[in-house]
C-alpha cells in the first residue's frame, strides 16, 4: 500500500481545486462527488423547502459550506442549517442544527 502525502491545515485552507471543493480529514485531501442532475435537483428542492421554514424561524441555510469539525477535519455537506444567529466565521466551527448529505 502506497503512503499518502499529508497536507497541513493552513495549506488546505489556501488551496483551490478544479471541480468541486475537497474535504480535509486528518491531513489528507478527500475528493467529493460533484453530483449530477438528480443530485442537484434534490439539493434545490431541499433548499427551497428549508427556506420556506426560515420565514417563520431564525434558520440560515448554506449549501456546500466548508465546516470545521475538529482541528484536522473539515467537511462540506450538501446543505448545512444553522439556527439562531447567522454564522459569522468564513469557515464555521460551531455545529449547525442539521447537515444534509444527498447520496446519489
Amino acid at each position: 500500500m502506497a503512503a499518502k502525502a499529508l497536507v497541513a491545515v493552513e495549506q488546505y485552507l489556501q488551496m483551490s481545486f478544479e471541480g468541486p471543493d475537497c474535504e480535509f480529514v486528518d491531513g489528507e485531501i478527500v475528493e467529493r462527488n460533484a453530483g449530477e442532475n438528480p443530485h442537484s435537483k434534490a439539493q434545490l428542492r431541499l433548499i427551497l423547502l428549508l427556506s420556506g421554514l426560515a420565514a417563520w424561524s431564525p434558520l440560515h441555510i448554506r449549501p456546500e459550506l466548508r465546516l470545521r469539525l475538529a482541528p484536522e477535519r473539515y467537511r462540506i455537506p450538501d446543505i448545512a442549517v444553522f439556527a439562531g444567529e447567522e454564522p459569522a466565521e468564513d469557515v464555521p466551527s460551531t455545529p449547525p442544527l442539521v447537515t444534509i448529505e444527498i447520496v446519489s
